[in-house]
């Protein structure tokens, strides 16, 4: 092992045979005596503890640690228990590094000395290439406030994508929650920032995020409403702790609201009833959680009050669109073009409807995305009684931006 590591990185391994070697070797390349690798075998099926094992007699830098299956969290955090670098970094084992990764995180480290370092990055596949992370990336440090918004609106959740320091981590004890099946990246960074007091950010682009259509994320589970509201927890006492004096509420409820909408649609599209999936966000806590919301962006309000009528199949149809852009949006840009003011929208709207939206049920035995559009909006006037000509700019606005 590298004594006294300027930092150390941690990698969770779970049936990675088949890119684990790969990964490690990128990092030996760019040994230069300041790192150690710690790679956590979390009971693969595989031979990758074997690969791992055989590189690490090789290698003095890179520590191999094997457990029984318990998941990510609590493979990183047997990783933090034996990391002794002054920084600590995360890799997931299917993701890739640059060339310049170690470089580039020698110099953060030791030139910034900032609580905590935020690294842009690419994603995509190999295959169809690979975009920024973030956009509008400027280096420097940036006010705490402005970083806290980043977090609350969710931009920035994974592991991989920070630098922290250790110190900070033992001092207070952190941990990720091993409870947690989705969420805990974002959980982890939460409590992280309730001790930090500067944020460097960097536009640096040397992690490449490998998107899995298959991977966990892509997937939903009745246990992710309960999850989500424990987040929702951590927001909040970020906000309560740092208690500055910009009004972060309204982000961490419109991430909240997005998160939830997103779990409900996954959670139709694979089938799980409608019944288990309304029992899973009253006995979590969620649906009082969305009872105290008011302050929500437009779009956040439209999902809002799609979640709060319990319109799960509607809710699934939006969710598959974001998958299938073309469907919806060109539909919905032909009606930010035709509107301007009220009269245009009802013109619209109920030219050939009557005035009052039907029942969501009628909706769904609708398949014209036109339809459904245009009833969705209906819906959201009736339910929200809005009669200005500011609901119907906004109606407009949302619709050319996509």
């Amino acid at each position: 092992m590298t004594s006294n590591p300027l930092f150390s990185v941690v990698i969770p391994a779970y049936n990675a045979g088949s890119s684990i070697s790969s990964l490690i070797n990128k990092f030996i390349k760019q040994d230069y005596g300041r790192m150690e690798i710690i790679v956590v075998d979390d009971g693969s099926q595989d031979d990758t503890y074997t690969i791992c094992q055989v590189l690490s007699s090789k290698h003095s830098c890179l520590t191999v640690l094997h457990q029984e299956n318990q998941g990510v969290s609590a493979a990183r955090n047997l990783g933090l228990q034996h990391a002794s670098g002054d920084y600590i970094l995360f890799v997931d084992s299917d993701d890739d590094i640059s060339t310049e990764y170690v470089a580039r995180i020698c110099y953060l480290c030791e030139h910034t000395d900032a609580d905590l370092i935020q690294m842009n990055w690419f994603e995509g596949t190999h295959q169809s290439g690979f975009i920024d992370g973030l956009f509008g990336i400027q280096r420097g440090f940036i006010p705490l406030d402005d970083y806290i918004d980043t977090v609350l609106q969710q931009r920035v959740n994974p592991p991989w994508n920070k630098i922290y320091k250790k110190s900070i981590i033992d001092a207070y004890g952190l941990t990720f929650n091993t409870m947690l099946s989705m969420g805990e990246d974002l959980e982890f960074a939460l409590k992280y920032l309730e001790h930090v007091s500067t944020v460097y950010m960097s536009s640096d682009k040397v992690y490449y995020y490998i998107i899995n259509p298959n991977g966990v994320c892509a997937k939903a589970s009745l246990s992710y409403f309960a999850d989500i509201h424990i987040v929702l927890m951590a927001m909040k006492r970020i906000i309560k702790v740092k208690n500055t004096q910009k009004n972060h509420q309204h982000y961490a409820d419109d991430s909240f609201v997005a998160s939830v909408f997103r779990f409900i649609g996954g959670c139709v599209i694979q089938g799980i009833s409608f019944t288990n999936i309304y029992r899973a966000l009253s006995t979590s806590g969620v649906r009082k959680d969305l009872k105290k919301m008011s302050n929500l962006s437009f779009p956040a309000r439209i999902r809002w009050l799609l979640i709060r009528l319990n319109l799960y199949h509607l809710i699934a149809a939006l969710y598959a669109a974001k998958k299938k852009r073309h469907t919806y949006i060109t539909p919905l840009k032909r009606i930010g073009k035709m509107i301007h003011t009220k009269e245009d929208l009802k013109r619209y709207l109920y030219a050939d409807r009557e005035a009052q939206p039907p029942h969501p049920n009628i909706i769904l035995r609708h398949f014209d995305p036109i339809y459904r559009i245009k009833t969705l909006i209906r819906l959201c006037e009736y339910h929200f009684n809005l009669s200005s000509n500011s609901f119907y700019h906004k109606v407009a606005y949302y619709c050319r931006k996509l």
